[in-house]
């Protein structure tokens, strides 16, 4: 998941909320056509919990998962960033924030991928 600002430069018409898009569909930050936006209106929180709590983030369950996604301190670029990190900012115990880092270092697209089935 790649959290980045982008340019719309023939597109006014957007409704506020969460999209996808193939990081195939836009270059040097601009996407030119709507037709490859998809449409989330929320984030997909649902998803990610039940990502976070399975068999890829081995420690973690369904507690600790609600527990990250109901952190006002969440965001998706945390999980990317190192065990330290994620430990401070959720107040996360130190194998719990390794279990996250590495997993979403190790297989971070097809987690992407998990999350945006379960949507």
């Amino acid at each position: 998941m790649i959290s980045k600002l982008v340019k719309f430069p023939e597109i006014t018409n957007l409704q506020n909320g969460w999209y996808i898009i193939s990081k195939n569909s836009f270059q040097d930050g601009i996407i030119d056509n709507i037709n490859d936006l998809i449409w989330l209106n929320n984030p997909p929180l649902n998803g990610l919990q039940q990502v976070l709590s399975g068999y890829r983030f081995p420690g973690i369950g369904t507690e600790i998962s609600k527990k990250i996604i109901e952190s006002p301190n969440f965001t998706f670029s945390l999980l990317s960033k190192s065990s330290r990190v994620i430990s401070e900012s959720l107040n996360l115990s130190a194998q719990i924030s390794r279990a996250i880092s590495t997993g979403w270092t190790i297989k971070t697209n097809e987690i992407i991928l998990e999350i945006g089935i379960i949507i």
